[in-house]
């Protein structure tokens, strides 16, 4: 019925209206190779199609046979689209199509995959194999981190460079190698290049750091702080920053500060504060910056922050393309708590654009969406104060709840997999240990990362502590199934978040 439905309309666009932004049904493997029209169509009779050909030569296209096909009658032309899509004719009930044939479903979640389905938005340049990544928005001295080691007695909620360097390196081991940072983060980039520098890992660490367009642009000296045999530093810096040069400059002196020639992905902050304003070029200049970098080979890839609704992020993405540079990332909070960009169509805009969505705070401000704060259990299991008011965590006790749900359901079917493969191990002759346990644990935590990455977003997790780096490495080699993926997706209705 759907393979019929798109044949007439595709028939009558042909014979009443220019149809070279339409796009027929064909092969998805066929489709991803190429960005053009299959079929560049113009009206010239009631009873003739012109350039009726899947070809993108400029040359008229022709048949097997070598005849010309530039004047094709109507019954011709539909021949050709039976034979083109192997399908009974239009005059002939179609037949009912089966699951296989039907669109795939989200990005992040697993289901049948079609041979043939409707041509999908262009698939993002810019991606990361893992499926998640690493913020380090939390490694400031507001969030608990220290430059030095404390005495045992006054260390507890606190971490320093050498904890993160353990850290870091679990990451890499575990194949977690984005790292995503800013040169507004306190001893941030010098960390990151601190700890590239000591690794023994045999992974690679990927990093991206934001340009801000401020005018006077104040930044610390933390190398000392860092490194207490550094000559100099300690002090301020103010950089008068304008124009399009300013942001080469700031990704060279970052490049600097990471110890690297280039990095993986360099984005700027549009969400212009009040000093932005004042910032000489606008977002045009700081565009033209990102390009500038892309081509210098300062960076693979470019993106923007703070870009909000549809409509804003067609034009950034227009902007960059008058400079000849693909926008490549762009970076929102996104939650199972938080869909702010999913209603304004900022996430629906990137898919249709091939750009990658990176979603900040995944699991929600201060983790309010991870489940592991809700209110049943306010303190997360652990002593003290409650970190979120009853008031707050009682509305979301319906997501959270099916967040556990999810849980123990892909536990379960984790769990059956791995017997499954122990039994067949056991079939070849292998040798089994009777009592090894199944020793994996699926958090609510887990389960809100996976739902951001079903909806085809990227999760740039903060890590804090060796229980982070566990549950993000744990988090791997798994996907939601569309029945736990509309679990969480009724709950979160039922909460009237999306």
């Amino acid at each position: 019925q759907l393979l019929g439905r798109m044949k007439l309309l595709y028939v009558s666009f042909l014979l009443n209206a220019p149809i070279s932004a339409f796009v027929p049904l064909v092969p998805s493997s066929s489709y991803a190779q190429s960005s053009y029209c299959p079929f560049q169509c113009t009206k010239k009779s009631p009873t003739s199609v012109v350039g009726l050909s899947a070809s993108d030569d400029s040359s008229p296209p022709s048949d097997s046979d070598g005849s010309s096909n530039s004047d094709v009658s109507f019954e011709e032309a539909l021949k050709r689209l039976n034979k083109q899509f192997d399908s009974p004719a239009l005059d002939q009930p179609p037949s009912s199509p089966s699951p296989q044939d039907l669109p795939g479903d989200l990005p992040g979640v697993e289901e049948n995959a079609s041979d043939f389905r409707i041509p999908a938005p262009p698939t993002p340049s810019f991606s990361i194999p893992e499926g998640v990544g690493v913020s380090t928005s939390s490694w400031t001295s507001s969030s608990g981190f220290v430059t030095k080691q404390l005495p045992k007695s006054k260390r507890a909620g606190t971490w320093n460079p050498g904890d993160l360097s353990v850290q870091y390196t679990s990451l890499l081991d575990g194949g977690v190698t984005f790292f995503q940072t800013d040169e507004n983060d306190d001893y941030c980039e010098e960390m990151l290049g601190m700890f590239d520098a000591n690794s023994r890992s045999m992974e690679v660490a990927k990093v991206g750091t934001v340009y801000n367009p401020h005018p006077l642009y104040v930044r610390s000296d933390r190398s000392r702080i860092l490194n207490p045999s550094a000559r100099g530093g300690g002090g301020k810096s103010i950089e008068a920053r304008m124009g399009s040069r300013s942001v080469v400059s700031a990704l060279q002196k970052s490049c600097g500060r990471l110890g690297v020639g280039y990095i993986e992905l360099y984005q700027a902050d549009l969400g212009f504060s009040k000093r932005s304003l004042l910032y000489l070029g606008g977002k045009s200049s700081v565009i033209k910056g990102l390009a500038d970098c892309k081509k210098r080979g300062l960076c693979n890839f470019v993106g923007v922050k703070g870009v909000r609704g549809r409509k804003n992020v067609e034009r950034v993405v227009g902007m960059f393309e008058k400079h000849g540079v693909k926008l490549d990332t762009l970076t929102a909070e996104m939650s199972v708590v938080d869909q702010g960009a999913i209603k304004d169509g900022t996430l629906d805009a990137c898919k249709r654009a091939g750009v990658q969505f990176l979603a900040e705070e995944p699991l929600g401000v201060g983790m309010i969406g991870s489940g592991k704060y809700n209110a049943r259990d306010p303190t997360g299991g652990e002593m003290g104060k409650p970190k979120f008011e009853f008031k707050v965590l009682e509305p979301l006790l319906g997501v959270h709840d099916g967040l556990r749900t999810v849980g123990e359901m892909v536990r379960r079917r984790l769990k059956e997999d791995w017997e499954k493969d122990r039994e067949r191990r056991k079939g070849k002759g292998e040798k089994i240990d009777i009592n090894e346990p199944f020793g994996v644990d699926i958090t609510t935590s887990q389960v809100a990362l996976k739902w951001v990455e079903a909806k085809g977003a990227i999760p740039l997790v903060s890590v804090t502590g060796s229980k982070d780096v566990a549950e993000i490495v744990a988090g791997k080699g798994w996907k939601l199934k569309g029945d736990e993926f509309e679990i969480v997706e009724d709950r979160a209705k039922e909460a009237g978040l999306n």
